[in-house]
């Protein structure tokens, strides 16, 4: 007999080998995607908060701090040399749609971490995952009882990724 022709098992068994073959692939293809996904996130929060802690630094060296004032919990002032004033503020509240709005303003900007909302499902879920914790301010007198040292903190994290996006800035009275 004369076997030159492909059979109906070889035929199964080719498509099941190229079928895993092909899963396999989409599956790398997944990971890889969700890795950039987070990758681009995290940016996007290191971007935010290396922003805000810039835009604070220039007014701090270059007006000088004469004082700090905790207005809340949520918000300080920071008084500088020349008698102006700037508040430091944590928005986390919910809006009419149930969304929580993050932001933190500081001497009447906003600070948004997203511009818009997202629309898609995952992304809001990383936004919603995003948690600021209470922000504290902590003055220290040194010794010699001459200069104060003033740290504030606002932690900002996300329950997926284990960096901290937090401001967390030092500075000394002018």
């Amino acid at each position: 007999m004369n076997n030159k022709g492909v059979t109906v098992v070889e035929i199964l068994v080719s498509f099941v080998l190229i079928s895993i073959i092909v899963v396999g692939m989409m599956n790398v293809v997944y990971l890889y995607r969700g890795k950039i996904s987070t990758s681009n996130y995290r940016k996007q929060l290191i971007t935010y908060k290396n922003t805000l802690t810039r835009d604070i630094y220039d007014d701090i060296l270059t007006k000088k701090v004469k004082n700090v004032v905790r207005l809340s919990d949520r918000s300080i002032q920071i008084v500088f040399s020349d008698d102006s004033t700037k508040n430091l503020e944590v928005s986390d509240t919910s809006t009419e749609a149930g969304i929580k709005n993050k932001y933190i303003s500081y001497g009447g900007q906003i600070y948004k971490i997203y511009e818009e909302l997202p629309s898609e499902v995952t992304d809001l879920k990383k936004y919603e995952s995003l948690k600021f914790t209470t922000n504290s301010v902590i003055l220290t007198v040194d010794n010699l009882g001459t200069d104060v040292v003033y740290h504030v903190d606002i932690g900002i994290n996300h329950i997926d990724m284990p960096d901290d996006f937090g401001l967390h800035l030092t500075f000394l009275r002018g």
